[in-house]
This record gives C-alpha cells, sequence and structure tokens, in this order.
C-alpha cells in the first residue's frame, strides 16, 4: 500500500483592500443587499437582463460568496414617496407609500444593506428638492435605526426634460452629494451632457432610459464603493474559519500527488499567535493518518494564509479528507473545520508494450498487454492529437528502419463533461417552471440538478418541446413527456439530482424543458427575477424562466430557475484516465556479413572464409553449409572463382556477399620471403601512394602487378623509392622485391 504524504505551508498576508473581491473576510460570510428603486433599477434600457447594473452587481457579489443575494424591489414608475416606510402618511396630492416594495419591505426582509435609486419621477411629477431630500432621509433614518446602512444613488439625466425639472434635477443631486457624502453614489457625471440630457452614446432609444454601457458605468460606480467591506464587522477577539477547501486537479484514477487545497480566514480581531491545523486523511484500505501543519506569526485581521499538502491516491480506494484549525479561546468553532472531500479512485490504466522485430520493408504487428482499460489509441508520434489506429493490436505499414509508435491507454468515456450551474438564491418556492435550453455546439444532456423544498420521496415530472416554450405555456398537447424520476428529499432547501435519459442537441436547437412534481402540494424553488435570466457557457446557455402551476397552469413570469444542468459533448481522446502514452517499437534488424576483400592464393595454398554468428542458415553460391567455408586450390583451380554467400538470421531476414579468390602458379611465393631487415613497405593499406625503403646498400629490383599478373610498375633502384597508385582501380596487388641476396612478394592493398 503506497500513502506518501508531502506539506507545504504558503502565508500570503493580505490586508483588507478595501475592494470587494480582495477581501479575504467577505467570501466567508453572506450578505443580503435591497434595492429599491424605479424603472432603471429594474432593468429598463438595456438589450437583456444580464447588462442591467442591478444583475451585473448580483452576479459580482455572488462571485465573491455564492450565497450573496441581491433583492431588488424595484418597479417601474416608483418615486421617492412609494419606498417611504409603512407609517408614514403623504401630503397631500403625493402617493402613498408601497408596502411591498419600500424601506419597511427591505428591513423585513433583513437587508444588509439597501441601495436607492431614484433617476427621475419625482422630478417629473414636480416634486420639489427639499421634499425629495426629506424622504429620503427618513427611509435612510428607518434602516439606520435598525443598524442597515443605504447608500443612494444620485438622479440621472433626461433628454428635453424642460428647466424646470432639470433644475430639479440637478438640486436633488447637489444635495444627495452634501447629505449622504461617501454614501452617495454618482449616476449623472459623465452620463449627462452640459444641456443636462442624455448623451447619445448612453440613451437606450427613448431620451429617459440609459443602454447597455450606461449601465456599465452605473454598475462600476456601485462596485467602487465596496459596500460589502464597508457593512462587514470584525469579530472581537479570535475568530479563524476554514475556506476554499478543495482538491486542487481531481483525477478519477487518482494521483501520486494529489493536492489539497485551503486557506486559514482570520474573520477576527489581529492574532499573531502560532495558528495549528490539523489534516486527517482516510483511505478504505489503509488506516487513517493525521497530519499537522502550524502557521507561524499568526494572522492580522482579514489576513489569510493559504496551505497545501499532497495525498498518493494512486490505490484504488475510497477517500475521506477534511483539515481543522486548532485555535484556543475562537469565539465560533463550527467554522473551524472544512467541508469533508469524500471521493473514490479506480485503478489507472495499465499497457505492457509487446515489440515487434522485422526485416527490412516489412510490416510490423505491435501490441500490448492491458489492465484497467477501456480503450486503446495508437500514435505515430508523442505529440500527435490524431490517432492513427485503435485496439490492442497495430500493424503498421512496411518500414525500411526502426520505428517507435505510441499506445495510450484510456478508462472512462471519450467526451468532455460539463455542467451549467444558475443560482442558489430563491425566494419563490411553487411547483412547476419552465426554462429554455440553447445548445451553441452539439451536445447530449445528462441529467439535471434541482432545488427542491419539501422533504420524502418526490416524483419529478419532466417535459421537453423543440424550441421556446414562450406562446406554449397551458398547451400541454405541445409537450411531449420526458420521464419521471423520483428522488429522497433529505433535507429542505437541497439539491437532488434527477435523470431522465439522454438527449441530444445539435449547435443551435432551442429546447423548451418544463419540470414540476407529481405531488400537487409539493414545491421546488426558484428566484424572483425582473426579465429573462441568460447563463452561458462555451457549449450551452441557460434561459430562464416561467414559474408554471401545477400542472400547464397560471404562469408566472420572469423566474430564475435553481438548477443545474449536465451535459457532455466533443471528443476527449484522454477520457477520464489514460495511462499516459507507452512506447511500442518496430525493430528493423538488418543482418551484415563481410567476407573481406578479394584474395588471391597459390596453387599449393588453401582458404578458410568465415561467414559470421548469429545466423541459423548459411549458403554459399547456393549449397547450405555452415559458417565457415575451405577453398583448397586443387578442387578450384588456376583462375579466378566467386565465391557468394547468402545468410538467414533468426527473424528470416537475409544478407548477401560476395568475394573473389584468385589462385595463381607464382613459385616461391611463400618459400621465399624477404627479411623486413632490409625491406620496409608502409603505409598498407593506402589509397594514393606507397614507400618501399630499402635498408641496405645493393640494388633491389621492384615489380608490382595485379592479379592476373600484369605489371603496374616496374624499376631498380638503390635505396627508397615512392610507388604511385592512386590512378590504378582498387584491389589487391602484388609487390615483388628481389635483391642479389634475396627476393620475395608482399600484397598490396589499394582501398
Amino acid at each position: 500500500m503506497r500513502f506518501i504524504f508531502f506539506l507545504t505551508l504558503v502565508l500570503i498576508a493580505t490586508s483588507l483592500f478595501g475592494q470587494d473581491d480582495q477581501n479575504p473576510c467577505l467570501g466567508n460570510t453572506d450578505f443580503h443587499i435591497v434595492i429599491l428603486g424605479s424603472s432603471t433599477a429594474a432593468g429598463t434600457g438595456p438589450s437583456s437582463a444580464d447588462s442591467t447594473w442591478v444583475n451585473r452587481y448580483r452576479k459580482y457579489l455572488q462571485e465573491i460568496n455564492p450565497n450573496n443575494l441581491v433583492t431588488n424591489l424595484a418597479i417601474g414608475g416608483t418615486t421617492t414617496y412609494h419606498i417611504m416606510p409603512n407609517w408614514f402618511a403623504p401630503p397631500p396630492n403625493r402617493p402613498a407609500s408601497n408596502p411591498n416594495n419600500n424601506v419597511s419591505q427591505a428591513v423585513a426582509l433583513g437587508a444588509d444593506a439597501i441601495i436607492v435609486n431614484m433617476p427621475s419621477n419625482d422630478a417629473s411629477n414636480n416634486f420639489g428638492i427639499d421634499e425629495q431630500m426629506f424622504n429620503f432621509q427618513t427611509i435612510a433614518a428607518v434602516a439606520d435605526s435598525v443598524n442597515i446602512p443605504v447608500w443612494v444613488c444620485t438622479t440621472q439625466p433626461k433628454t428635453a426634460f424642460g428647466a424646470t425639472q432639470d433644475a430639479i434635477q440637478l438640486g436633488v443631486q447637489d444635495s444627495i452629494f452634501s447629505t449622504f457624502e461617501n454614501m452617495a453614489i454618482d449616476f449623472w457625471n459623465g452620463i449627462a451632457l452640459p444641456s443636462n440630457d442624455i448623451d447619445p452614446m448612453f440613451d437606450s432609444g427613448d431620451g429617459t432610459h440609459l443602454n447597455d454601457a450606461a449601465h456599465a458605468i452605473l454598475f462600476g460606480r456601485v462596485q467602487e464603493k465596496n459596500i460589502l467591506s464597508e457593512i462587514f464587522e470584525i469579530t472581537s477577539g479570535t475568530e479563524f474559519a476554514m475556506g476554499n477547501y478543495k482538491i486542487s486537479d481531481p483525477k478519477l484514477c487518482g494521483d501520486p500527488e494529489t493536492i489539497v487545497q485551503g486557506e486559514v480566514i482570520n474573520l477576527g480581531e489581529d492574532n499573531f499567535s502560532e495558528i495549528y491545523i490539523q489534516h486527517d486523511i482516510y483511505n478504505s484500505t489503509s488506516s487513517q493518518i493525521t497530519l499537522f501543519d502550524t502557521i507561524f506569526g499568526g494572522l492580522g485581521a482579514c489576513e489569510f494564509a493559504p496551505f497545501e499538502f499532497s495525498v498518493n491516491t494512486f490505490d484504488s480506494a475510497s477517500y475521506s479528507i477534511v483539515s481543522a484549525i486548532i485555535s484556543p479561546n475562537d469565539t465560533i468553532s463550527w467554522n473551524n473545520v472544512s467541508p469533508v472531500l469524500n471521493f473514490t479512485t479506480q485503478a489507472s490504466p495499465v499497457l505492457i508494450a509487446q515489440n515487434d522485430t522485422i526485416c527490412k520493408d516489412e510490416m510490423a504487428f505491435l501490441s500490448v498487454d492491458f489492465e484497467h482499460t477501456d480503450t486503446i489509441f495508437w500514435f505515430e508520434n508523442l505529440t500527435d492529437s490524431v490517432p492513427i489506429g485503435g485496439g490492442n493490436s497495430f500493424a503498421t505499414s512496411a518500414v525500411n528502419s526502426s520505428q517507435t509508435y505510441f499506445a495510450e491507454g484510456i478508462s472512462g468515456d471519450l467526451f468532455y463533461k460539463e455542467s451549467l450551474f444558475t443560482t442558489n438564491n430563491s425566494n419563490k418556492d411553487w411547483n412547476g417552471v419552465m426554462i429554455n435550453l440553447v445548445a451553441h455546439e452539439t451536445l447530449t444532456m445528462d441529467s439535471f440538478s434541482l432545488k427542491l423544498e419539501d422533504v420524502g420521496i418526490q416524483g419529478v415530472v419532466a417535459y421537453f418541446k423543440n424550441g421556446s416554450y414562450e406562446g406554449f405555456e397551458n398547451d400541454a398537447t405541445a409537450w411531449t413527456l420526458w420521464g419521471v424520476d423520483s428522488v429522497e428529499v433529505l433535507t429542505s432547501g437541497n439539491f437532488y439530482n434527477v435523470d431522465f435519459g439522454n438527449k441530444i442537441l445539435e449547435q443551435g436547437d432551442t429546447l423548451g424543458i418544463y419540470f414540476h412534481l407529481e405531488n400537487g402540494g409539493a414545491r421546488l424553488s426558484y428566484n424572483d427575477a425582473t426579465d429573462w435570466v441568460s447563463r452561458s457557457s462555451d457549449e450551452l446557455e441557460i434561459r430562464s424562466g416561467s414559474g408554471i402551476t401545477h400542472t400547464f397552469g397560471i404562469i408566472y413570469f420572469p423566474r430564475d430557475w435553481n438548477g443545474e444542468v449536465f451535459y457532455h459533448h466533443g471528443f476527449n481522446p484522454e477520457g477520464d484516465c489514460s495511462s499516459g502514452r507507452v512506447e511500442v517499437s518496430a525493430v528493423v534488424f538488418e543482418p551484415a556479413i563481410d567476407l573481406g576483400i578479394d584474395t588471391m592464393i597459390l596453387s599449393n595454398q588453401n582458404i578458410s572464409l568465415d561467414g559470421g554468428t548469429n545466423f541459423t542458415q548459411y549458403f554459399w553460391n547456393g549449397i547450405a553449409g555452415g559458417q565457415f567455408y575451405n577453398i583448397d586450390s586443387t578442387n578450384f583451380g588456376i583462375g579466378s572463382h566467386e565465391i557468394i554467400l547468402e545468410v538467414i538470421n533468426e527473424f528470416g531476414c537475409t544478407a548477401i556477399d560476395t568475394i573473389e579468390i584468385i589462385i595463381t602458379e607464382f613459385v616461391g611465393i611463400s618459400d621465399e620471403r624477404f627479411s623486413e631487415n632490409n625491406f620496409q613497405i608502409f603505409p598498407n593499406p593506402t589509397q594514393d601512394f606507397f614507400w618501399v625503403k630499402n635498408l641496405n646498400s645493393s640494388a633491389v629490383r621492384i615489380q608490382l602487378f595485379d592479379l592476373f599478373g600484369k605489371t603496374i610498375f616496374e624499376k631498380e633502384v638503390i635505396g627508397d623509392v615512392e610507388i604511385s597508385v592512386e590512378d590504378i582501380p582498387k584491389g589487391v596487388y602484388f609487390l615483388k622485391l628481389k635483391s642479389k641476396d634475396e627476393w620475395g612478394v608482399k600484397r598490396i592493398v589499394v582501398e
């Protein structure tokens, strides 16, 4: 059993930057922001709901913490009188408060902060500067009485509004800045022209409402206020929390170094004592192991320390990993423990190469032995993305030199698995919901997750129709029953998976889906919206949607569905797990033999030729024989004889070589030898020339002749002589030296 741990602790001290998305305290704290306002906050003007400043701000806050909630109570036509508290009695000819959309409702919803966005309706009704400011201050005072801070947006420009209304707008703007100071949000400057009209580049087209670009600016100005950091309160005393605990790159087949990452965040006062972290790791095939980390020097308020450690999860087993902060006097203990990481790994694919040895220009048959493998691909190169074959064996084309191929074992599905989530935020419980799914590329829907409210066994019913559901909400004949899946709801408000079978969507398809529960009184969850809410990945878009009563009943539009779509797409050659690429070789065996250079022997001599080792068969001039071949000059006769050898090795590969043997009648070549004390010949073998060095004082006759006895050079000299051979063919020649005392013959090789 392999179970190895490597621990690394990195401390990054991060101060409270002032930007909400960089404040580590905020990711561990839930906030509820309530919006009061009229048509701008309600979403009139932009081309889509995603472009409104409120929805941009909601998305931003939920990226900081998915549990952050933004409730938008804004409705078109609202004035400051409509959002006054329930107890307020308006002056004559002034509208009464709207109890469903006013500051009292915001307080009742448990707002942590309120943003008021009243662009121009008061001025349109000729409500003056003083009465508007009285209303703003009353609203802020009501909220302040229960410790809820209020941010007030300035007025906004309106084209061709009139001099009286422009004066009211400018006066209210100035008063908001001076009264609310840092709690004022500028929705005027940069949007208005000097004439107090809307800059045409920000006009949605009606002279009153703002377009996408303007809403992006408004969102930026709300974002710059860093409201979450302003309302966050550091806990007195010691308060540490565990955050962002996860496996950084989980693998189904495990990893020798599975990295677990987490953070310790200080939500309390500065604490510079050491902080201890305990890691408990359980493997179903072994006993529990406990490890410890230490953060030296503690943490200041809203500082965090990331940590990581690695676990060998390569074995097929079930794992549970959890970490806990050990800190004396910690104010809150439940957030000191990380979520439990429960996961199971399966055995990794294993391939064992079976190479093939072949002869030149033959096909190789390669194969692999395999374990825990569903699919095998073959590749020509290590980096290729397109396989050239599949299966546990592969036949190459004819190859003329050794070549390495690569096999890769895959387990799991050969496609990319994705999901697209909407939101966890919900403020409505009802029995049915309709959404549209739009495919950006061809994909297959696998299953869904829905947020259910009623415990017990619940049957979830799914219908579908090709094309948008709009206009068909109450037409049961337009829908096809997809299926019913039963789930056991153990905890109200949790998400539960349902599966109705796969369904393929082609690129560009729109599919309407209707979910409801079999039990007419049971509830699923969604959130109020002001318009369509769209969420997209590269492959899929979820457009939600409408609430629908059970079944095909009353329409409640718009609603933002709480759910997730699981789907797969494309071709993923690495599947869920991969063995990595294993080399498998086609080895080309090229046998070689060398019988040497052509040779001359005398008529009374023998010679033995060596065919070399590592061959299974030898054929000398077509007749089977052994490694050695003996040439007896008495049996071959005078003249030139060509000897041909063909050999075959254990793989069936052949090689051929030839040699020419000259048998001559020169007499005395082997009987009479000149002394090397008298003559030296060098270099031999040679290419261009050789020297004959005469070491005695007498004259010597020199003759150079070829295998057939033809004289190439002849001369009588005293002393040394250089003989050129650069103009004669390569081969074997004979040099005859004769002096008054001795003579002999020396073989000369010209290369």
